[in-house]
Order: structure tokens, then sequence, then C-alpha cells
């Protein structure tokens, strides 16, 4: 791409503007992104600011839903856990019930595996 006299705006959403800048050298005409060069008359966005490993940085908004996330979470969490921890009537109704469950779905895996098993061996 380089010293082809080429000019104008490089087109975006193409494969042209992933290329490095120094692609470009011998081409004083073009401008536009990935060329810190700006056309005439274009409206300048600001670029995405990059960290130390040279990755670019996320979106604010996606950084703001991960903190709230985590915060709801840990919130919700401690809510369920210290309703279970201060209720004693709650703590013993929620326990059993657990236990109940989880010895009912034991018991359906165990039998359908044994009824597969047993269609495998006939």
């Amino acid at each position: 791409m380089s010293h082809n006299s080429l000019s104008g705006r490089i087109p975006s959403s193409t494969q042209l503007q992933s290329f490095e800048p120094s692609r470009y050298v011998g081409n004083a005409g073009l401008c536009g992104p990935p060329l810190t060069k700006n056309c005439p008359g274009e409206v300048v966005r600001p670029v995405a600011s990059k960290n130390e490993n040279g990755e670019e940085g996320k979106d604010e908004l996606e950084r703001w839903f991960y903190i709230g996330a985590s915060i709801g979470f840990g919130t919700g969490f401690w809510i369920a856990c210290g309703v279970l921890l201060v209720n004693r009537r709650g703590r013993h109704a929620f326990f059993p019930f657990v236990d109940f469950w989880k010895d009912w779905v034991y018991v359906k895996v165990v039998v359908f595996f044994r009824k597969l098993q047993r269609v495998e061996h006939a």
C-alpha cells in the first residue's frame, strides 16, 4: 500500500483500516483512520485507549455492568444467607426441603440409569 500516490479517505469497515499506519507511507493524499491525518470536514471521534498490554480498553458501560452485577450478586447472596443465619424457623424449614429434593433427584437419576442399562443388555 505504501508509495502509490493514493489520495482520499480510507474506506471504513474494510480490511484497510486494520493495517498499521506505517503501511500507508508515501501516500500524502490519504486521510482518515488508521492515519492521524483527518479528512476535511470530518468529525473527530475519540480513539479507544490502550492499556499496558496494547489491548483496547473495555467500554465504560461494560465496566459499570460488571461492577453492578458483582455488587448485586454480593448483596443478594448475603440477604439469602443472612435470612438463613438469623431466622431459625426458616433454617429448619429450608434444609430439610433441600435434602428432600436432593434425595428425589438422586433416586430419579439412579432409576433412569438402571433402566438404560437394562435396555442396553436386552
